[in-house]
């Protein structure tokens, strides 16, 4: 069954509502509505597509998959699938389903409904949650969890009801997770393994944290033992050391100023936070010269 519309806050009531009437922990009131009395089949394609809309219907959709999948009629709901306004919807509730339930009846089940069905194409799964281009869309497509993205969508949510004490998580691949390795290390300045793991929120194991550590190209480590910090790798350029002589330029309170090195006043071999000493020549006064010492890395040569 396609959702026809932008679902109405009497649609999602009625939606609530018909969902209660067949096992899901819902309350809803029998609204009028356009989609008639819809088969189970029909009723969970229909929510799935209105979840876009209304996060809290995926976490009971989720939750309705991993616990009353038997009462679907897998040539039925695979037919209402294909029908549907956005067919990779009820992938992404199967995804965290199988989460929840870990039993082969669902994976044969959600094996013979999606075989076949098109991905979306990586857009934000939530309709209208973030402003397009702000920072909360740019985390959305940075640290997108795997079972959104598996079926093209873009999203952090993690749709698993507290209450009911599910052990069920998210997932992140590496990509993303070193989107958000490096978007907690620019944050704090420095990490431990145990400020990673609990970023991650049991999104992937300890093992792979440490491995990610490990490997991640954009971080030095510091220290030896279980306590070692991680730090953002310098990848500047060493600068190279000033000859006595050479041309360089160099900017002072806006101004650019060009001059000759006379003489090189740091220690031998060291390049950065050493004194040059520099004959400038003044943009005013072209034929006036005055000695200025500087910062070796202020000056650049041309």
């Amino acid at each position: 069954m396609k959702l026809a519309r932008t679902p109405a806050t009497a649609t999602l009531t009625r939606l609530y509502y018909e969902l209660g009437q067949r096992g899901a922990r819902t309350l809803g009131h029998k609204a009028d509505w356009e989609y008639g009395n819809p088969s189970v089949e029909d009723l969970v394609t229909l929510a799935s597509q209105a979840s876009r809309y209304d996060p809290r219907l995926l976490w009971v959709l989720v939750e309705f998959l991993a616990h009353n999948y038997g009462a679907l009629n897998p040539v039925r709901l695979r037919s209402a699938a294909r029908e549907s306004r956005w067919p990779a919807a009820l992938g992404v509730a199967f995804e965290f389903s199988r989460q929840v339930s870990h039993n082969s009846e669902l994976e044969e089940l959600y094996k013979f409904t999606m075989r076949g069905i098109p991905r979306a194409n990586g857009e934000q799964f939530f309709v209208s949650t973030h402003a397009f281009a702000g920072n909360l869309a740019r985390r959305e497509a940075e640290e997108s969890l795997s079972e959104y993205k598996r079926w093209g969508y873009l999203s952090r949510e993690e749709p698993f009801a507290k209450e009911l004490g599910f052990t069920a998580h998210g997932t992140l691949a590496r990509t993303e997770r070193l989107n958000l390795l490096r978007r907690l290390v620019e944050r704090l300045g420095s990490i431990a393994l145990s400020d990673y793991i609990e970023a991650l929120g049991q999104k992937a194991s300890p093992r792979q944290a440490s491995r990610d550590l490990a490997t991640a190209p954009f971080l030095a480590r510091h220290g030896k033992t279980r306590g070692a910090r991680y730090l953002l790798r310098d990848t500047r350029k060493p600068s190279q050391p000033l000859r006595v002589g050479q041309e360089v330029q160099f900017r002072v309170s806006g101004r650019r100023l060009r001059g000759v090195v006379l003489e090189d006043r740091g220690q031998a071999g060291q390049a950065a936070h050493q004194l040059v000493r520099v004959r400038v020549q003044d943009p005013l006064n072209p034929s006036d010269r005055y000695d200025v010492e500087i910062p070796a890395e202020w000056a650049t040569t041309y």
